[in-house]
């Protein structure tokens, strides 16, 4: 970018060049330039960016630790069925003892995961591969989840509001059109409900001349707030003042359930963690323990 701009070409053929922006931030610097205003539309820019950060790093983290700690809790559970069990029963299974109670539970279910755990490998591995390949699988969990889980579902909404929002916030103040700023910030939440909601939305505000807030009421699921403000904003022409007042409170909210949600997750993360030990640590010691008993009962 920087050698084509020293080459003469302009700024945003520069950006639009080599083809690593979005639709939203080549807008945004065109309108810059055209409007005269392009450290703002950089700074613009710069500020969204890092907001995105924030937000993509926290999800990032969310995602991350049960993908390394379950992983290797499952990897330490068969290898203990199937390895260690298998040893305690060879060595206390001897003569005329029969285990009984909990010793010929733990016993049974190590011979159940001798037999079966590569299918149930197989089965987890392709789930989740379907899971991350799918779109569409993606799209089902995260609405039943979203529709079960009340914080989860204004997670969700949130996030993807205040993304929205802040691409209509940078293209509007920047100069560019209320129904072009719409259909570009339905790219940025490309996947989920609101992409064909938001390019309907401006279809009709522009082609049918259907009032801003009206078009958002009835051709969107954004929540009542946005609806309600960006009303005040077209009739009092501050879109500008209400779409930052929308984007600020939104971000502080999103922020607020993230940390809510991540507390929530770590704790069942932990109780999870801490169950699957206890229950490997008892399938491996409990027919040590209860073994002599056992076979005292039986002789007596």
């Amino acid at each position: 970018v920087r050698n084509d701009i020293h080459a003469g070409i302009s700024v945003y053929e520069a950006f639009k060049k080599c083809q690593r922006f979005d639709d939203m931030t080549l807008g945004l610097i065109k309108a810059g330039m055209d409007s005269g205003k392009l450290d703002a539309a950089f700074t613009d820019l710069a500020a969204s960016a890092t907001t995105q950060a924030f937000f993509k790093k926290q999800i990032r983290k969310i995602v991350l630790i049960p993908s390394f700690v379950f992983p290797v809790l499952i990897v330490a559970f068969i290898y203990s069925q199937t390895k260690i069990v298998p040893q305690i029963k060879d060595m206390v299974v001897t003569g005329d003892y029969e285990p009984k109670g909990p010793v010929r539970f733990f016993f049974t279910l190590s011979d159940f995961v001798i037999i079966w755990w590569p299918a149930m490998v197989l089965t987890l591995i392709g789930i989740v591969v379907s899971f991350v390949v799918s779109a569409k699988l993606r799209h089902v969990v995260l609405t039943l989840a979203t529709s079960k889980w009340r914080l989860l579902g204004k997670l969700v909404q949130g996030l993807r509001q205040v993304t929205f929002l802040g691409v209509i916030k940078l293209l509007h103040s920047n100069g560019i059109n209320m129904a072009k700023a719409i259909r570009t910030s339905a790219t940025s939440v490309k996947g989920s409900p609101l992409h064909d909601e938001l390019l309907n939305a401006a279809d009709k505000y522009e082609k049918s001349g259907v009032p801003l807030a009206i078009a958002f009421t009835k051709y969107t699921s954004v929540d009542d707030q946005v609806v309600h403000m960006m009303a005040i904003g077209e009739k009092s022409a501050s879109m500008g003042m209400q779409l930052e007042m929308l984007t600020e409170m939104y971000e502080e909210d999103c922020k607020q359930h993230m940390e809510d949600f991540t507390n929530i997750l770590n704790f069942f993360i932990l109780l999870g963690a801490v169950s699957m030990v206890a229950f490997v640590f008892l399938a491996v010691f409990m027919p040590i323990f209860l073994m002599g008993p056992e076979m005292m009962q039986q002789k007596m």
